[in-house]
């Protein structure tokens, strides 16, 4: 069955992770990710999964996105915003027709909210859902639909190729390190080092890097620090 991972965001309302795990049992998902879930699981949320108590008993609670999607090789946010990244927009049916059976994740913010741009920063793509003028699913509605494309896709035997790609883990140490080099050596500041860190992430992230691309761009940054502290030593 296909190993799509989903992971809820600081979500509010432990019946709606227990509905969401009923919809993801019912299309064949089981890897679900908690991120710093603000309230515990209840009785009502159980009550709720039904018959799903096992994706529930098995979901992985985690402090931030980053821990969430360690393993993973590609993210995808939830948004219904139209935003200006490059990054790439899917409706359901596409990403679960076009992305790779292995190592995707999908992201879906608070019932208020939505996921704020921090946690989106991670995210090399976006799904829309397709809605008429008024646009209100809830939770657990959003990650049924994402289930059920992706599940039909699975069953048509729409498999795309593996994506040769690094564990979210290894970019991440990436970005902080060329953030530490950026700093270091003056191209931005506290103020500026958000846009920054998202034009970089843009870049390298439409680049799909591989191990060995990610290991030299870090021995790269390595020796500009290194070049730059021996610059600064009196």
């Amino acid at each position: 069955m296909p190993a799509l991972r989903v992971v809820l965001v600081r979500p509010k309302d432990p019946a709606n992770i227990g509905a969401s795990a009923r919809a993801m049992k019912n299309f064949g998902l089981s890897e679900l990710y908690l991120v710093a879930p603000q309230r515990n699981l209840s009785r009502h949320a159980y009550a709720l999964a039904s018959h799903a108590e096992d994706v529930l008993d098995g979901a992985t609670v985690c402090e931030t996105v980053a821990d969430a999607l360690a393993g993973c090789t590609l993210a995808l946010g939830t948004t219904a915003r139209t935003r200006a990244s490059q990054a790439r927009v899917y409706t359901p049916r596409k990403a679960a027709e076009t992305l790779p059976r292995e190592g995707v994740a999908v992201l879906f913010g608070p019932e208020d909210y939505g996921l704020s741009n921090d946690d989106l920063r991670h995210c090399q793509g976006y799904i829309q859902i397709p809605t008429a003028a008024y646009a209100s699913l809830n939770l657990a509605q959003a990650v049924q639909l994402v289930a059920y494309e992706w599940f039909l896709a699975e069953d048509r035997g729409e498999t795309a190729g593996h994506l040769e790609a690094v564990p979210r883990e290894l970019l991440e140490g990436m970005y902080t390190h060329l953030m530490q080099t950026l700093r270091h050596i003056g191209y931005t500041d506290a103020q500026r080092e958000g846009s920054a860190e998202t034009m970089f992430r843009s870049i390298f992230d439409r680049a799909n890097l591989s191990e060995r691309e990610v290991a030299a761009l870090r021995g790269l940054w390595r020796q500009v620090l290194w070049a730059a502290r021996d610059v600064d030593t009196p």
